[in-house]
C-alpha cells in the first residue's frame, strides 16, 4: 500500500510521540493542526482586515516613485516601492515614553498583532505600572483569560529598525553625545518579536 510521504511522517511522528508518553518524557506537537482565529494585515494597500480585501478585490496598488529626505535619489537605479502611508501605531496602542525607540518594522508588526488580536475576539488588560516601580513588569497587557505561559510570539524578519540605525550611525559619526543607550537593544532582529509579546512597547 502506498502512502503519501506527509502521512507516513506524521505516523512516525505519532509513534515517537506515543513511545516518549509510555516512559513519561515530553511529547513533540510540531504536527498539531493549529486554526487562525484573527488576521491583522498591515500592507502598502490597505490597513485592517476589511481595507487590504477590499484593496485585493478592486485590484488596488501601491507601488510608485519614492523618495527619502536629504537623499540623492539618482544614485539608485531602483526608486520604486510601495511604502506603508497614513500609518499610525497610537490608533491601535497606547503611546509609553519607550514608543520613540520603536523601528518601523516594530511598530508594523505591533499593529498587526493588535487587529489580529481584535479580530478574533480576544480581549487585553493591562497591568498598570505602580508609582515608584521599577521591576519593568507593570504598563504591559496580558490576554485576559488565557495562561500566559500558553501563548507566544512567533515571528520572521530580515531586518530590524534600519532607519533608527541609519540615524544612530549619523549621530555616531558626529560624536557619541546624543546617542541613546535604548538604540541598540532596539534595533537587534530579536527585539521585535519582544515589543509585539508586550503588545505596548
Amino acid at each position: 500500500m502506498w502512502y503519501p510521504s506527509s502521512t507516513l511522517t506524521k505516523r512516525a511522528a505519532n509513534a515517537k510521540n506515543d513511545r516518549a508518553r509510555e516512559k513519561g518524557e515530553c511529547v513533540e506537537n510540531h504536527l498539531r493542526r493549529v486554526v487562525i482565529t484573527g488576521m491583522g494585515p498591515v500592507t502598502p494597500v490597505g490597513i485592517g482586515k476589511e481595507a487590504y480585501w477590499d484593496s485585493l478585490v478592486h485590484g488596488k496598488t501601491a507601488f510608485k516613485r519614492i523618495a527619502f529626505p536629504d537623499r540623492d535619489m539618482s544614485q539608485y537605479r531602483c526608486q520604486i516601492a510601495a511604502p506603508i502611508e497614513s500609518f499610525d501605531l497610537f490608533q491601535y496602542v497606547e503611546r509609553t515614553k519607550h514608543s520613540k525607540y520603536l523601528g518601523k518594522t516594530s511598530r508594523y508588526a505591533i499593529a498587526a498583532a493588535a487587529l489580529a488580536i481584535k479580530d478574533a475576539g480576544l480581549e487585553l488588560e493591562k497591568i498598570e505600572r505602580q508609582k515608584g516601580d521599577s521591576s519593568g513588569e507593570g504598563g504591559q497587557y496580558l490576554l485576559k483569560g488565557i495562561d500566559p505561559f500558553q501563548a507566544g510570539v512567533i515571528l520572521g524578519v530580515g531586518a530590524e529598525a534600519m532607519e533608527k540605525m541609519e540615524g544612530y550611525h549619523e549621530k555616531f559619526m558626529q560624536g557619541t553625545r546624543g546617542l541613546s543607550p535604548f538604540g541598540l537593544p532596539n534595533s537587534y532582529l530579536s527585539s521585535f518579536t519582544s515589543h509585539v509579546a508586550s503588545v505596548s512597547p
